[in-house]
């Protein structure tokens, strides 16, 4: 369960860990308890000099690590494994930004996501999301707060 306490909560946690992380990625959480979509700080795992992939990250301060054992890069739609690529509307096509998706595996019992339900009225989805931009190269990059429709708009595709 994620609330907007808890976001506030897990934030300053994250701030004071020891030993401390150094660098930090901004994501978007669609966390399971909160209406809407916030961006959070995503830490770069202690022992990674530069996060290259989401394997970098310390990911598992916003999915909860029981869950997180397993993830997986996923389509809500078709839940199959991938990461989505959305070309920008404004660019060429060698801008076409790369989005993963991480999520918490299904399970009947676990909290229904507000935020999702919000936008997917139709489905039922389980515990937090969390999407992150990668720059036309790969690397893993920074998600803006105006960035946050097109983040969106990739989960619910």
């Amino acid at each position: 369960m994620t609330a907007e306490r808890d976001i506030r909560a897990i934030t300053h946690n994250m701030l004071v860990r020891k030993p401390a992380y150094v660098h930090f990625h901004s994501g978007l959480l669609m966390a399971d308890e909160c209406r809407q979509s916030v961006i959070v700080s995503v830490p770069v795992d202690v022992s990674v000099e530069c996060a290259v992939g989401v394997e970098d990250l310390a990911l598992e301060t916003w999915i909860p690590s029981d869950y997180f054992k397993s993830w997986q890069l996923i389509n809500l739609d078709d839940c199959t494994a991938h990461v989505d690529h959305m070309p920008r509307e404004d660019s060429d096509p060698d801008q076409v930004l790369h989005y993963t998706i991480c999520f918490s595996p299904q399970m009947l019992n676990g909290r229904l996501n507000c935020c999702l339900k919000r936008l997917l009225p139709e489905r039922n989805w389980h515990g937090n999301v969390l999407i992150l931009k990668h720059g036309a190269n790969g690397v893993i990059t920074d998600l803006t707060d105006g960035e946050r429709h097109v983040a969106e708009h990739v989960v619910v595709r």
